[in-house]
């Protein structure tokens, strides 16, 4: 077989030798004859363009540079490790023999009754431990306990709603203090007791804080005595509830055979069960005075009174 006619390119090489000797400091020591021999069988030469040659001489040095970085990278220590090659792991701290003996401690405290001792070492036993959920039960009891405690002292001073929170928040912690269960009934007892002769007092302490005006007097000029305690009694000459109000139009002067007169204002919030015609006695504040349209349609108007308390007959 004869050998391809390849174009005369001795000249070229020559030039392009001289080129890349220059240009990247590539030295081409072969012959003509032997480049042709396999250097023009590489990607990039087989055209004999300088460009391409160019192109291809880089992408080599790159391929080389990329293989040359992947066998450097295998050697370098794996990421995440902050020890040198001579240091050891860290080692994990077993902490359950310090938790055994906090245990220990705190269970002998808590039999003695020293509960703040027994807080103390109860509190650091860790999760793993498997007196962990005794030390547990035990810091409930203790708690339970201190409210019992406090609940007693609030009791002492009559703060009822205090204790109760405290004997509550016990039970919370602990459902078998019997002791705890038993004072929470007898305070809600004592407390109720208590309500109901603080209600009585103070209502004796405002009745007898009040005073009786004449009418003429009231009426004269109800607004300057506005704020003043007042007790008045008579027929109700209308009523009407609103809500949880109860508004009454009262006659306050007896002029014989069942015959009242002289119109005082009624305000009272709540509902009592009184009706027309009837009788009361009230105490309360005056609030100045009140005008309303009588079925003849006249304006009147007449002093105004907020009553606190409401007893269905005359006192």
């Amino acid at each position: 077989m004869s050998e391809p006619n390849y174009p005369d390119t001795k000249q070229e090489d020559l030039q392009e030798q001289s080129n890349l000797q220059k240009t990247y400091g590539v030295s081409i020591g072969h012959s003509v004859d032997e480049k042709q021999s396999w250097v023009r069988k590489l990607p990039g030469f087989r055209s004999n363009k300088t460009w391409k040659k160019a192109i291809a001489v880089f992408g080599y040095i790159f391929i080389g540079l990329a293989i040359i970085g992947s066998f450097s990278s295998d050697k370098e220590s794996p990421k995440g490790t902050n020890y040198s090659v001579n240091s050891p792991p860290p080692q994990k701290v077993d902490n359950s023999k310090e938790s055994a003996e906090s245990f220990q401690k705190g269970n002998d405290a808590f039999q003695a009754k020293d509960y703040d001792t027994a807080s103390l070492y109860l509190n650091k036993v860790i999760a793993t431990d498997p007196n962990y959920l005794n030390a547990k039960g035990m810091l409930n009891t203790i708690q339970s306990s201190k409210l019992l405690s406090s609940a007693k002292t609030k009791l002492n001073n009559n703060d009822y709603s205090g204790a109760k929170n405290d004997l509550k928040n016990s039970l919370n912690y602990n459902s078998a203090n019997n002791e705890a269960s038993d004072l929470l009934s007898q305070v809600e007892a004592k407390e109720k007791q208590y309500l109901e002769e603080k209600r009585k007092q103070e209502k004796a302490d405002f009745i007898n804080s009040c005073q009786t005006y004449e009418y003429r007097v009231l009426n004269k000029n109800p607004d300057a005595l506005k704020g003043n305690r007042i007790k008045t009694r008579g027929k109700i000459m209308q009523i009407q509830e609103s809500g949880n109000s109860t508004f009454i139009l009262l006659e306050t002067t007896n002029n014989g055979y069942d015959i009242w007169t002289d119109n005082v204002a009624v305000l009272y919030e709540g509902k009592i069960d009184v009706y027309e015609n009837d009788k009361i006695t009230l105490w309360g504040e005056i609030t100045g005075s009140f005008s309303y349209e009588s079925v003849a349609r006249y304006n009147i108007t007449v002093p105004a009174v907020r009553a606190k308390y409401i007893e269905k007959g005359l006192r």
